[in-house]
């Protein structure tokens, strides 16, 4: 799936080149609208691993409403997460 002519594989790609908040928003919403394995994965890698509050809580919500069981499982693996 692609939007505007570019592969997801390249959408995913540019999420780690851009720093703007409101531009990674945006890529979160494509890679949950697009329900390709990789970027599931993505979403995965962004809620564990970015350090902006607001689009990780955008990357939680989107594998909240996942049905791929891989995206459920990270959910509650970072919600039950706790640091010791």
């Amino acid at each position: 799936m692609s939007r505007a002519g570019a592969p997801i594989a390249d959408l995913i790609a540019l999420y780690d080149t851009v720093s703007d908040q409101g531009l990674k928003d945006a890529l979160v919403s494509v890679y949950a609208r697009s329900g390709e394995r990789t970027a599931t994965d993505k979403l995965i890698w962004i809620a564990r691993n970015e350090t902006n509050i607001n689009v990780r809580r955008r990357a939680l919500s989107a594998l909240s409403q996942s049905d791929d069981p891989r995206a459920k499982d990270a959910f509650k693996d970072i919600i039950l997460k706790t640091d010791d």
